[in-house]
C-alpha cells in the first residue's frame, strides 16, 4: 500500500526534476531584449515602487544599498522595530539592505522589513519584463515570498502621486 508520505516523497522528486529540466527554457534572450546584454550586477540599480512605497537602489563598495525616497503615508515611523530605540525613526530614507553582495548570478544578503519589524534572508534579480523580484524567506529560499516591484520610469499615477508628495515629481 503506499502511503501519503511515499506519494509526497514521490511528487517533490517528480517537480524538482522537472524544474531543473525547464530551467535552461524558463527565459529566452529573445524575450529578454536588452537584459540579455546587460550586466547582471547594474540590472537592480535604479528607482522600484511598490504599491506604498518608492525605494532607490545602488551598488557601494561592491554592496547593494536600498533607501526608502517616498510613500504613500510619507510620515510614517518605524513602529515595529524590534529594537525599542529605533521605532520612532522615519521609515523614509531608511536603508533597507544589509550583507548583500552579488553571487552566482544575483544580488543576496538581508533585507529589512519596516511594515514587519522583521529582516529576512533574501535575493533579488531583474525579470524579462523589466520588474524587479526579491524573494525573502528565513531559513530555506522554497518558504519565503517573492515581492514584485515596478520601475518608477513607468509612471502609474500610484507612483506620480508619491513621488509628488516626497518633492521628487520631477522623476515622472
Amino acid at each position: 500500500m503506499v502511503t501519503l508520505r511515499r506519494m509526497w516523497k514521490s511528487s517533490c522528486h517528480h517537480l524538482g526534476l522537472l524544474l531543473w529540466l525547464a530551467a535552461p527554457f524558463a527565459v529566452s534572450d529573445s524575450v529578454v531584449g536588452d537584459i540579455a546584454t546587460e550586466d547582471p550586477r547594474t540590472l537592480v540599480y535604479g528607482m522600484w515602487a511598490s504599491k506604498g512605497s518608492v525605494f532607490s537602489i545602488e551598488e557601494v563598495d561592491g554592496r547593494l544599498q536600498a533607501h526608502v525616497v517616498a510613500m504613500k503615508k510619507q510620515n510614517r515611523l518605524d513602529k515595529k522595530n524590534p529594537e525599542p530605540e529605533l521605532r520612532t525613526r522615519p521609515v523614509r530614507g531608511l536603508q533597507l539592505l544589509s550583507d548583500y553582495k552579488f553571487s552566482r548570478g544575483a544580488w543576496r544578503g538581508r533585507i529589512y522589513d519596516p511594515a514587519s519589524g522583521k529582516t529576512f534572508k533574501s535575493h533579488m534579480k531583474r525579470d524579462a519584463a523589466g520588474n524587479l523580484r526579491v524573494r525573502g524567506f528565513i531559513g530555506i529560499q522554497w518558504f519565503g515570498k517573492t515581492q514584485i516591484f515596478e520601475p518608477v520610469s513607468v509612471c502609474s499615477e500610484r507612483i506620480v502621486s508619491m513621488l509628488t508628495s516626497a518633492d521628487l515629481g520631477h522623476l515622472c
